[in-house]
């Protein structure tokens, strides 16, 4: 069948429309101090974004190439090709990107304190020699992988049918007739026969009518699917603790954020309110001058000392953070008088729609997913409904929906992590405020977490999704990749996944704000001690 026009028009439109999107983020985004500098580090978060959303979309085509309405592309090789592409982005140019810019905007950087900076001396060769470590990391990482992961173990179940037979297997011969587990037809006591049909199985199957056993059927990686492997494995750790928080904080947050939208306020009350943040300023600003005489005074700090250094850092980080944040508060109650109403209201909107799109993500789980046999298809059945033969523009928007939303979630949840339990110094992304070291922090969160994003979609919606290329890369080779095929066959991600959420809807009902932590007794005694 030829490819529709429906189809062409899409394929273009949502690739011109994501590029643009992308792009718009990034100057929306982006700090005024970039505004015309850094442009390799913008150009490097342009390619990762816009190969990460893209591949959300290539599912929806890969839909209806199987169905005869593509292009003539193979997409099997274009999946591939894809994810290379991901790896070369994630784990060479974002790195290079992203300690360029630090070194360029640290000038500390060009000092050479650090084993890299006293080999290459350079802004450019100190960023090349932290990501040639970088690489080689992943790089061995991988090829462990690949040589010890390197077979797909998948199940494969045999019947024989006759009726009312009892001969020799020498007169079955013929008869034989192989199928996965994962039979796309979705429909219990069905088979897929050899030459590709759908078949019932009798509905009584006597012994002396079937006989049906199952093996295992071994088929060798080949490097690129061992390269999606291990995307997909490093990407399912960050994606379930990031989704997981996501889901739950991101409409809460929206929601809250209407509920505790800024008051207009009088000049006198602006006054003082300013003079209060003031004075915290000022405690801060001697806090950072405090830990930065300690960094002269002991150049040659100990482990113990560096850990406990990082953690008061990360702590003077975050309430620098919310400082500003209050600070920026006050402006809009006082200068704004309380800022544009629709704004908020439109977050309002945004956050209830979140949390219809979480509840049925998370119901889908429950339902469809975690059950041994699923209880209904609930968003299957949705998405197939939108579908128009020669039209599939709905089909695609609603999938794309659900699934950016788990993107967006794991922004979300990454930043989440970050306030609340500073585990990792935070990067957050805020309208003219974003700098590019925060763009390709993300960047390289978002396109490691794009892979299990596709991976996710196509095991939560194999109805949509069957007979695709990408149905049969990550639902059959990687999921039964053997030594980690485990993870995957008893969905232990998704249950960390919805675990997660649970303890997160628990603490987010106990403490819903997030507030920037007090400058405690540790750091006081730090201030004394550099003092």
């Amino acid at each position: 069948m030829a490819a529709s026009p429906g189809m062409i028009i899409i394929v273009l439109g949502m690739a011109v429309i994501t590029a643009f999107a992308v792009i718009l983020m990034i100057i929306k985004f982006g700090h005024p101090d970039d505004k015309n500098v850094a442009k390799f580090p913008k150009v490097v978060t342009f390619l990762g974004l816009w190969l990460a959303f893209a591949s959300v979309l290539i599912i929806p085509y890969d839909v209806a190439n199987s169905r005869g309405q593509g292009l003539g592309v193979d997409v099997g090789l274009l999946w591939q090709i894809m994810y290379i592409c991901f790896a070369i982005i994630a784990f060479i140019l974002i790195p290079f990107a992203f300690f360029f810019y630090e070194s360029d905007v640290d000038p500390k950087a060009k000092k050479g304190k650090s084993v890299c900076s006293r080999c290459c001396g350079s802004q450019i060769g100190s960023a090349a020699c932290y990501t040639f470590f970088f690489f080689i990391i992943f790089a061995t990482l991988l090829l462990i992988m690949y040589l010890g992961l390197n077979t797909a173990e998948i199940p494969v179940k045999r019947i024989i049918y006759s009726p009312n037979y009892k001969t020799t297997e020498t007169q079955l011969q013929g008869r034989l007739v192989e199928f996965s587990q994962l039979d796309p037809c979705q429909d219990k006591g069905t088979y897929r026969t050899v030459d590709n049909k759908c078949q019932a199985l009798p509905k009584k199957c006597s012994e002396s009518d079937c006989l049906i056993d199952t093996y295992i059927w071994e088929i060798p990686i080949t490097f690129p699917v061992s390269v999606m492997a291990g995307l997909s494995l490093l990407g399912w750790v960050f994606f379930t603790m990031f989704v997981g928080v996501g889901m739950v904080a991101l409409p809460l947050d929206l929601i809250n954020e209407f509920r505790t939208k800024p008051k207009a306020i009088s000049t006198t009350h602006w006054i003082e309110q300013k003079d209060e943040l003031a004075k915290k300023a000022v405690d801060l600003i001697s806090v950072g001058e405090s830990l930065n005489k300690i960094i002269l005074k002991n150049p040659d700090m100990g482990r113990k000392e560096v850990k406990r250094h990082k953690k008061i850092l990360k702590k003077f980080e975050l309430n620098y953070y919310f400082l500003k944040k209050e600070y920026q508060l006050l402006d809009i109650s006082h200068r704004l008088k309380g800022g544009n109403t629709l704004w908020y209201t439109f977050k309002l909107v945004l956050g209830v729609l979140g949390a219809l799109v979480s509840f049925t993500w998370l119901l889908h789980i429950c339902l469809f997913v975690l059950p041994s046999k699923p209880i209904h298809p609930f968003l299957n059945s949705y998405f197939n409904a939108l579908e128009i033969p020669g039209f599939d523009l709905f089909g695609v928007c609603a999938f794309g929906t659900w699934a950016y939303y788990l993107l967006w979630c794991v922004i979300k949840g990454n930043f989440k992590l970050g306030v609340r339990f500073l585990i990792w110094k935070i990067y957050p992304m805020e309208i003219n405020n974003t700098m590019m070291n925060s763009f390709l922090f993300n960047t390289f969160i978002i396109l490691i977490c794009s892979v299990p994003t596709v991976q996710f979609c196509v095991t939560a919606f194999p109805s949509y999704a069957r007979y695709t290329d990408v149905d049969m890369l990550f639902g059959t080779q990687i999921k039964y990749l053997k030594g980690v095929n485990v993870l995957w066959e008893n969905n232990i991600f998704t249950i960390i996944l919805v675990s997660i959420s649970g303890l997160t809807a628990l603490l987010l009902f106990f403490k819903p704000n997030d507030k920037a932590k007090e400058i405690d007794d540790e750091i006081k005694k730090l201030v004394a001690e550099a003092d």
